[in-house]
């Protein structure tokens, strides 16, 4: 997720906020086929790099984003087939509540739009990994939705009660990488379009990576926790001030809740990490909401 982008897929419990429905019928297409190269990384204007993908579109075939296969009719990133099975992906009723088992101490509630399972899957990895565009209104109506749930369903919030949207980092290279952190470009995304729907929301990049991580991969739920333990913290520019620095929405008499953004839910230790951090500011953390979450059965 946000601090190592090398998170493999966890345990996830689903609580049955809406109607429950299980990984649904697996993506069966090869994954191996060989996908369109990135944009250089020299065209790292979100807007450049999103108007020369769509001009290439309407010329050149374009990997699908969630089985690789070539074509020029793409829905938002994915052909025809991946499209249809996207919506066993999603949960039934919609974004829902869910739990990593174990559930780590410190989590927040945090809902997620469905299942870490193809083609969902690659749709995430793509927009992280390749910088496509063509993708992202998906991605963030998949978000948008959690928050709606969250705030409503999970939390009783007012529809008029301001949130305040804070997306976890990713490392300094992956910034290099891409020229924008895809969390931050999402947390602002899905804080435009759930305002423009008459609920406030706005988007904070108040986390910081503090120091490198070890590899997550192949590290269960309490090693992953010790890993990410105090790799994130609060920008010093805002720590150093707070009730000037931070945010307009963070007002210390009133201050509005704050929801963390991320990927994806594993083992929920980044989650935790940055809650800790905010939460040790000040900053009052209410939830979280992810794209998708690790499906495994059982209960907290």
């Amino acid at each position: 997720m946000g601090v190592s982008e090398l998170c493999d897929p966890g345990a996830v419990h689903r609580t049955h906020l809406a109607g429950d429905a299980g990984p649904g019928t697996r993506h069966a297409r090869l994954m191996s086929a060989r996908r369109a190269p990135p944009l250089a990384h020299s065209t790292r204007h979100p807007a450049i790099r999103s108007a020369l993908a769509q001009g290439l579109d309407l010329v050149l075939p374009r990997a699908c984003a969630g089985c690789g296969a070539h074509a020029t009719a793409l829905q938002q990133g994915l052909c025809l087939g991946c499209a249809g099975d996207l919506g066993d992906q999603l949960f039934t009723g919609g974004p829902a509540l869910v739990r990593p088992v174990p559930c780590p101490a410190g989590l927040p509630p945090v809902v997620a739009a469905g299942h870490y399972a193809e083609p969902l899957r690659s749709l995430v990895r793509v927009f992280k990994e390749e910088g496509r565009d063509d993708q992202l209104r998906l991605l963030v109506s998949l978000l948008a939705s959690a928050l709606t749930t969250l705030r409503g369903p999970v939390l009783g919030l007012p529809a008029d009660r301001g949130v305040l949207l804070v997306p976890v980092p990713s490392s300094r290279s992956a910034w290099r990488a891409r020229g924008e952190l895809p969390t931050r470009r999402l947390a602002r995304e899905v804080a435009g379009a759930a305002d423009r729907a008459g609920h406030p929301t706005r988007a904070a990049d108040l986390l910081a990576v503090r120091r490198a991580v070890a590899d997550q991969s192949g590290l269960g739920a309490e090693a992953r926790a010790r890993n990410l333990h105090g790799a994130l913290g609060v920008r010093p520019r805002r720590r150093a001030n707070p009730a000037q620095a931070l945010p307009a929405q963070l007002h210390p008499t009133q201050p509005d809740p704050v929801v963390v953004l991320d990927d994806i839910l594993t083992t929920g230790s980044t989650l935790v990490e940055a809650t800790r951090a905010l939460r040790e500011e000040g900053v009052p953390v209410v939830g979280a909401v992810v794209i998708a979450a690790t499906p495994r059965l059982g209960l907290c």
